[in-house]
């Protein structure tokens, strides 16, 4: 038996290397190639509403708000920045930047108007003037003078009012007429963005959303009657309820509560504490607050709750 195997095992062995040279060359592996920068903030649109379609406001109406004065940037991501072009509209040349940080954008209060969208006039770092997509800039205000500005304490009485009598006129008023009001029930799931005159229909909307998913993992799709009104109702009137000023100490499960991207945003977390010590009933909505000529309106609402 072992003669044999040595007999047909080198012409086994040939055969097989003979066969193999005529297999096709297995392909490369190609994996997918991301690119390693966004693209100019300057010809991003805003976050992907998941209401009922805006009707945008016009362009005079808010080229009347933004007055000289100090901004700073916001809704631009970590690696990304704010171009400053040589005149209004993304077909202008690129001649400055901002970091998504900035603070301390100094506009000229010139404005015009580019494809439908807000530009402002600043001073550019670099030497000069230029212009910059006005989405992406909110009034400055101190974190010190946020916390004290009272009218953003009236400004959640009358959230509160208009949550518990189902007011839309009333909401409507508190809403940033310059970037609406950005909704998340969950920080890490799809957002809804209500303008002004959205908000004063919001309550009899039968448009439905699709919130994301929480722990369930399913996502959760409805009103926002059946989802964010009855959780602000809850908190808002809770005997508890409390106000910390850019505090995220309750919302301290989550890594990063507050999006980087709203860095130079202020705002408040609205908490209700659990019922009993060791309960994991806390509500917590971070509302965002930004200044237009001057008065706090809501900019954002994020809901945070436990989750395993």
């Amino acid at each position: 038996m072992r003669k044999l195997l040595a007999a047909i095992l080198p012409g086994f062995l040939v055969l097989v290397l003979l066969a193999s040279c005529n297999l096709p060359t297995p392909p490369a592996a190609t994996f997918p190639v991301y690119s390693t920068t966004s693209p100019a903030a300057d010809t991003a649109q805003p976050s992907t509403a998941e209401a009922e379609p805006s009707g945008s406001e016009s362009t005079q109406q808010v080229s009347d708000q933004m007055e000289a004065g100090r901004y700073a940037v916001i809704d631009v991501t970590e690696d990304d920045v704010l171009n400053i072009r040589s005149g209004a509209g993304v077909e202008h040349a690129v001649i400055g930047r901002f970091d998504a940080g900035e603070d301390n954008v100094r506009a000229t209060g010139q404005t015009d108007s580019a494809d439908g969208e807000l530009w402002l006039q600043v001073e550019n770092p670099s030497g000069g003037q230029g212009w910059v997509n006005a989405l992406y800039l909110t009034e400055y205000v101190s974190a010190e003078d946020f916390c004290a500005d009272q009218r953003v304490n009236g400004l959640f009485d009358d959230l509160t009012d208009a949550v518990n009598e189902e007011d839309g006129d009333l909401l409507k008023s508190l809403v940033s007429p310059r970037h609406g009001v950005e909704l998340f029930f969950y920080l890490y799931g799809p957002s809804a963005n209500y303008t002004p005159e959205e908000a004063s229909w919001v309550f009899d909307s039968t448009y439905d959303v699709n919130w994301g998913s929480g722990p369930s993992g399913i996502d959760e799709v409805g009103t926002f009657r059946e989802y964010p009104l009855p959780s602000l109702q809850e908190v808002l009137n809770d005997e508890d309820l409390e106000l910390q000023c850019l505090d995220t100490e309750s919302a301290v499960m989550y890594a990063e509560p507050w999006p980087v991207e709203y860095q130079n945003v202020n705002f408040y977390a609205l908490y209700k504490p659990p019922t009993t010590d060791g309960d994991l009933d806390w509500v917590v909505w971070l509302a965002g607050v930004e200044y237009v000529g001057g008065e706090p309106y809501l900019f954002s609402l994020i809901r945070f709750v436990w989750e395993p």
